[in-house]
């Protein structure tokens, strides 16, 4: 048995290790991972900030801390405060820079360094602003264009643009570089219905999204540019809805080329794996590892009674091109079927005028929605006179935003039922895509599909579909249009094959996992990376703990192999510790100095620092 220190695996002390530097003698393998352990194990606290104790006056201005960021050079942290307020510390000797109160209309959700001297918040005020932190007393500029809470901002540096998402759907790129003096020009390159989070790879080279319907979305080979155009039309729950119903909807299957492998910009990938217990909902909490290697995202379970925090492989899986080729020529070769019989059908179906005057295969969604200001070459206001939308509310839960979110926010962009439809969907409850009885099981796709949009707030409830309903296959549920017959849908043979080659499969992506405490799951809840990638900070009821992939603190590529990985296993606890007086919601580790940062709802802000004996 080895001792500590006596060989690679035992945990060397720190001054040991000093020792056999200063005497000169060699790194022996696994010295760097033992040292690491030891000092992320040693971190415990040493500043408190806005103690409600000691500081009750000032927890009353700030409110909850729910997001902590560092500057690129680490010499300055900010913190953003529930209470419409921006925070500015100096991160080495933890004292309180300035505060900037009202710096939004409500609470302020997340800030994002463009440089040195320059970042941007979001706020559920629907509104992004920039700052200098050399003239904190107004903003740069105001950005105006969502219609609800904006949750998260990045920056990409490859591109110069800034971009903003939020609980509205919206995925807006701002050039704030280019000098306007009317604003900033902006447009929007992606919609989709439960958007929660929104992140980028350190290389900018990958977007990934995270979902309320529970599953992530990954956007290879990414291109700004051209991402708008090469998604018009594209519906990421409808896609999941056909892939777990086994049944064939045209207008999503139409994209099966989005998910080639040798595609060379936009490729898409949908990311289902979760652990055997996890049935996930909400992934509200999302980061990407320093390297870009995976990703950490957190979720709550489909009956909101556990909490799990996941990571998954987003590195490109090497493919067979001429599988590729394959898919393509098959590909063609159903359109071209799918054109025939769509006429042959046109042909039998009795002529009828449209007495609404409106065209039926008008397809709703992202390139139906109402421009509001998703064009590109429009500006944002300053002042936001000109488009500003009613506030979402004050801070509240996740929980609280799930219905009443997709019902207020966003109004102007749901799609319009045409009449025929309202009829057809006269057994929907609400109008919200509850459970259809559809008469009739040959549901042509040539029909009206003005309803399709349905499936956008539908995909999480057929989760939890009883047995009988699951058992229905004449039907698609929150669908009563633009869906194959079930003949051609996959529940005969020769339509299992056909689905099986239309749609796109999801490869396996779960590396590790762990289940995180219950404790008010409403709340989003930032989870962190340490620079080097070897620990991961979790989050836990009035604490934090600290995660690794090995209980020897390794790196993800020693700790893993990826390529032979066949099961994913359990992230290993490192550390546990309960210090502050509310839930915790946010962390972050400085990427220069050996430093850990937790806030919590009372607005407390703790600094951790190795203590080595």
């Amino acid at each position: 048995m080895q001792t500590p220190g006596s060989g690679t695996n035992g945990f060397m002390p720190i001054h040991q290790w000093c020792s056999r530097r200063e005497r000169g003698l060699g790194a022996r393998f696994g010295d760097a991972d033992t040292i690491h352990r030891t000092i992320y194990r040693a971190l415990e606290p040493k500043k408190i900030w806005n103690d409600p104790g000691r500081f009750p006056g000032i927890v009353r201005d700030y409110g909850g801390t729910f997001n902590l960021e560092f500057s690129p050079d680490g010499s300055l942290l900010a913190a953003a405060c529930e209470k419409k307020s921006i925070v500015l510390f100096d991160p080495l000797t933890e004292i309180q820079i300035c505060a900037v109160k009202n710096a939004h209309a409500d609470c302020v959700n997340s800030i994002k360094f463009i440089n040195e001297r320059i970042f941007a918040t979001c706020s559920d005020d629907t509104t992004v602003a920039l700052w200098d932190i050399r003239n904190l007393t107004t903003k740069i500029i105001t950005l105006t264009g969502h219609s609800g809470w904006v949750k998260n901002v990045e920056y990409s540096k490859r591109d110069r643009l800034l971009l903003s998402s939020g609980f509205d759907g919206s995925i807006y790129a701002w050039e704030v570089n280019n000098g306007s003096d009317y604003g900033s020009i902006y447009w929007r390159v992606m919609h989709t219905s439960g958007l929660l989070r929104t992140r980028l790879s350190p290389d900018e080279n990958r977007m990934v999204l995270s979902m309320s319907s529970g599953f992530m979305i990954i956007i290879h080979d990414l291109d700004l540019g051209s991402l708008a155009s090469d998604l018009d039309g594209f519906y990421p729950n409808v896609y999941r809805l056909m892939q777990d119903s086994r049944q064939l909807i045209p207008k999503a299957a139409r994209f099966r080329h989005m998910f080639f492998p040798r595609r060379k910009k936009n490729r898409i990938e949908l990311v289902t794996d979760f652990p055997p217990d996890n049935q996930p909902e909400m992934i509200g909490g999302l980061v990407i590892h320093p390297q870009g290697w995976c990703t950490l995202s957190r979720n709550v379970s489909i009956d909101e009674r556990s909490e799990w925090s996941v990571v998954h492989d987003i590195q490109e899986i090497p493919q067979d091109d001429d599988e590729d080729e394959d898919e393509e020529k098959d590909l063609v070769e159903r359109e071209n079927e799918d054109q025939e019989e769509s006429e042959d059908e046109r042909a039998d179906k009795p002529s009828h005028s449209n007495s609404t005057g409106t065209d039926a295969q008008d397809q709703p969604g992202t390139s139906g929605l109402a421009r509001r200001n998703g064009d590109r070459g429009e500006t944002a206001n300053n002042n936001g006179a000109d488009n500003d939308p009613e506030p979402s509310g004050s801070r509240s839960t996740v929980a609280e935003a799930r219905p009443s979110q997709r019902e207020t926010l966003n109004a102007d962009a749901r799609p319009r039922a045409q009449p025929e439809v309202q009829a057809a969907a006269a057994g929907r409850q609400n109008g919200r895509g509850r459970l259809v009885s559809v008469r009739g099981r040959n549901l042509r796709p040539t029909a009206a599909s003005t309803d399709i949009w349905a499936t956008e707030v539908t995909y999480r409830d057929r989760k939890t579909m009883s047995a009988s309903h699951a058992r229905n296959r004449g039907q698609i549920y929150g669908i009563v249009s633009g869906v194959c017959s079930s003949a051609r849908a996959g529940y005969t043979g020769a339509g299992r094959k056909r689905i099986t080659k239309a749609v796109a499969s999801n490869n396996p992506r779960m590396l590790y996992y762990i289940q995180e405490s219950p404790m008010n799951q409403g709340y989003l809840k930032e989870s962190c990376f340490s620079p080097d990638g070897r620990v991961i900070c979790s989050p836990f009821d009035n604490g934090f703990r600290l995660l690794a992939f090995n209980e020897n603190c390794n790196e993800l590529q020693h700790a893993t192999d990826i390529g032979r990985n066949s099961s994913p296993q359990l992230l290993q606890e490192v550390k546990r510790k309960q210090c502050h007086s509310s839930l915790v919601v946010s962390s972050q580790f400085s990427p220069r100095f050996p430093l850990l940062v937790t806030g919590c709802l009372l607005g407390k802000i703790v600094w951790h620092q190795p203590t080595l004996n």
